[in-house]
């Protein structure tokens, strides 16, 4: 998981996940420009193991954490930076963070909340058992 090489970043022109976008607006009578990201909606899972009585965690390399630490004294200025692994390992890029993912099937949030649980956890877990917590879109 952790064995990490030929790191480089570019500037993004298109993405599947992501998608950059202006808002111009008028507040108070002042011309304003906001910048912003649209993305995809995505389930989050709280697992709670009932047998070892502790919350469950998932490790992940997140390559925009990695590229906050090895990156802080660069600046991409349009060009392509080369992040050099030995003096930034992958473990720089490690989170534990809840279960998660996209909303990118014709399913239901707890058909795409079992898939990951069991994806990234290994659970089989029944839909009957998932309870859903909070929802922030509509």
């Amino acid at each position: 998981m952790e064995d990490l090489n030929d790191v480089t970043v570019t500037t993004c022109h298109d993405s599947q996940y992501l998608r950059l976008l202006r808002m111009h607006y008028k507040q108070n009578g002042r011309e304003r420009i906001w910048d912003m990201i649209k993305v995809h909606d995505s389930v989050s899972v709280i697992i709670y193991n009932a047998t070892r009585k502790c919350l469950v965690f998932v490790k992940q390399f997140r390559p925009a954490i990695y590229f906050h630490h090895a990156a802080e004294n660069h600046t991409l200025d349009g060009k392509m930076l080369t992040i050099d692994v030995n003096k930034y390992p992958a473990s720089l890029g490690m989170t534990f963070e809840l279960c998660a993912g996209i909303v990118d099937k014709d399913k239901s949030l707890a058909e795409i909340a079992k898939e990951e649980i069991h994806e990234e956890c290994g659970y089989d877990v029944p839909l009957e058992s998932l309870e859903r917590v909070v929802s922030y879109r509509y």
